[in-house]
């Protein structure tokens, strides 16, 4: 990771959105990242790459499957004759069942921090209609 931020680096705040920098800029004395998302503050940012596997946690979602580790490996390019470092990210329910991921197969990432907001949110609107504790609510989202 860097602490340098340049324009088309991937950056992931800390309430965990992640967005591509589109520029860096200063306004009072202030330093601001403009992303494709939105506007933060250098105090904002949790984490800065050129690779977006890199801003992956335990926890986050990509490509709609929970990651449950993600490790650096470097691996032998023969064509280039050089180490090409990857970030693998696995998804696994249990030894029998793993799915890795690199930068090239990522299509989604949903942040633990998105996901936490949106299941509030869902739990916070089953209250306010009165629903809680009711069968129709766990099974809407339960099956």
């Amino acid at each position: 990771m860097e602490n340098e931020i340049n324009v088309k680096d991937y950056v992931r705040t800390h309430n965990g959105d992640i967005a591509r920098v589109t520029f860096v800029g200063k306004y009072n004395d202030t330093e601001m990242i403009g992303t494709d998302r939105n506007i933060y503050t250098r105090l904002q940012i949790k984490k800065i790459s050129k690779d977006v596997s890199d801003l992956v946690e335990y926890g986050d979602y990509v490509n709609g499957e929970k990651v449950t580790s993600t490790a650096i490996q470097y691996l032998i390019d023969y064509e280039k004759g050089e180490r090409v470092r990857t970030v693998v990210i696995k998804c696994a329910y249990d030894q029998a069942h793993i799915k890795e991921f690199t930068e090239k197969d990522i299509n989604t990432i949903i942040t633990h921090e998105q996901y936490d907001k949106i299941k509030y949110k869902l739990k916070e609107l089953s209250n306010n209609l009165g629903l809680e504790g009711q069968s129709y609510a766990s099974n809407e989202y339960n099956g």
